[in-house]
């Protein structure tokens, strides 16, 4: 990696977590194995952004034209209208979101395949690290 692209991921990272700081509301813990309602906790806000993120970029696995509000209510295991509720707020993190998120289709990334490959593994490796630390909570 690059050191432009280490000082960029660490100016993100620390944009990220003086947001999430600064709109942190909930901390408790969430068990994955059952549907749940309720606000989402500070580790659930940053596990969603990631994942709308890289849902956005095409680099989760999901079918192709399958809803963000439909995936990040899977990967929360929470209904799909508490996805709604939060994302039609407008606001994730203190960051903005577009109206109508929600309705945004996934299609597969349209760079190469070998950088498609390695971006996906990456991807992949955040989400199990950011979702252990959601919902593995000691």
């Amino acid at each position: 990696m690059t050191p432009a692209k280490e000082q960029s991921m660490l100016l993100e990272q620390n944009q990220l977590r003086s947001a999430f700081l600064a709109s942190r509301k909930s901390n408790r813990p969430v068990s994955p194995k059952s549907a749940r309602g309720g606000n989402w906790g500070l580790h659930e806000q940053i596990y969603s952004f990631k994942l709308i993120e890289y849902f956005l970029k095409g680099l989760v696995l999901a079918p192709r034209g399958m809803t963000l509000r439909a995936y990040l209510a899977q990967q929360l295991h929470c209904c799909p209208i508490l996805v709604s509720k939060k994302l039609g707020s407008g606001v994730l993190l203190g960051c903005t979101l577009p109206r109508h998120i929600g309705r945004t289709a996934f299609s597969k990334s349209q760079l190469p395949t070998n950088e498609v490959h390695k971006l996906t593994q990456e991807a992949n490796e955040e989400l199990r690290r950011l979702r252990r630390f959601c919902f593995h909570k000691n």
